[in-house]
């Protein structure tokens, strides 16, 4: 079946929450390149609802059980996709993994040995999903390296914001396990490309508490 492009007015109305975002899921695996709906100013309530989700956003390590569904999921990956990236080169990848899969990575994480192999059971089994973001490297441009590197970054806020709206919770991580060989090899991808973040996602525990926020004032230098 060819995937479908989404037109103007359902983009739009699926910003607006009318209609759900097609997705490769939906549309057999495979992705075209879709038009944004045009951004018009005036829409006092969308821009609240972004600076709602940006300061509600934590970073939560605890999880329930609950399972998230994989349409809640390639909702996020869809956001992910419109983050900000230089000369469109769409760097990023996601690999999700989820029920024996985390037990079946953990798996070869520990036979792999090597440098990084702490028993990694603590953090890939705290949520009932996870996603690995990777990048493809690109080691014959440094400066492209950065700037791709800077938009997979840019899309795993995207995903952790548009799971905040969602009512789930996330935590992105890297640490030893983002330089682990045997995690690379598992997830299929080359040993120089690096795992950008993996984010846990789930629904909070019913009795979390409260998690209040502070941040200090912005260090803002105005010229002109």
């Amino acid at each position: 079946m060819p995937a479908r492009i989404m037109s103007r007015d359902r983009m739009l109305d699926a910003q607006l929450g009318r209609v759900k975002p097609l997705s490769p899921r939906a549309s057999g695996g495979r992705c075209r390149r879709q038009r944004a709906a045009p951004i018009t100013a005036g829409s006092e309530e969308a821009a609240m609802d972004v600076d709602t989700a940006i300061r509600d956003r934590r970073t939560v390590g605890v999880f329930s059980d609950r399972p998230v569904l994989p349409e809640i999921v390639e909702e996020l990956i869809e956001a992910a996709r419109w983050a900000p990236n230089h000369k469109h080169t769409e760097p990023w990848r996601f690999h999700v993994v989820s029920g024996q899969a985390r037990e079946e990575m953990c798996e070869a994480i520990l036979a792999g040995g090597g440098e990084f192999a702490k028993d990694p059971r603590g953090k890939l089994l705290r949520s009932p999903t996870f996603i690995a973001v990777t990048q493809q490297a690109v080691l014959d441009d440094p400066i492209r390296d950065r700037e791709d590197y800077a938009a997979v970054c840019c899309a795993v806020q995207n995903m952790m914001l548009a799971a905040t709206s969602r009512g789930l919770a996330s935590k992105w991580s890297t640490g030893a396990l983002a330089e682990n060989a045997a995690a690379k090899r598992w997830l299929g991808i080359g040993e120089q490309d690096r795992i950008v973040a993996y984010l846990y996602v789930g629904y909070p525990p019913e009795d979390m508490r409260e998690m209040p926020a502070e941040r200090r004032p912005a260090h803002v230098v105005w010229r002109g």
